[in-house]
């Protein structure tokens, strides 16, 4: 690498909303969405996060990011992970409603300054 070359970081994001018509109670709804994030936090190293609505058993919003090197990178990890959750639905309790995706490069990040 070339000392002016810049770095710039790839920050993949992508949210699920899905159906849990099977759940009847918060303990339930949080027995499928642990296992979900645990699943795929532990496979492919993802942050993330329970959204909720916190008042509603049948449904949730799931939200997950990662950080590459790359554009494709991270589009590509979000593609395999989107495949997984498919795959996962097909055996589960729950049904995907919307599934939504950003990668954007972070430019500010690899310019900023040590203070």
């Amino acid at each position: 690498m070339k000392n002016n070359e810049k770095i710039v970081p790839y920050i993949g994001f992508f949210q699920i909303q899905i159906d849990i018509p099977a759940c009847r109670s918060v303990k339930e709804r949080r027995q499928v969405i642990r296992s979900l994030i645990d699943k795929i936090r532990r496979r492919w190293n993802v942050s993330a996060l329970d959204l909720g609505p916190e008042n509603r058993w049948d449904q949730a919003y799931i939200a997950f990011s990662l950080v590459g090197n790359s554009y494709g990178m991270c589009k590509d990890r979000i593609e395999i992970i989107k495949n997984f959750i498919e795959r996962e639905e097909d055996m589960a309790a729950f049904t995907i409603i919307h599934f939504w995706q950003e990668v954007d490069a972070y430019d500010e990040l690899s310019n900023a300054e040590s203070e």
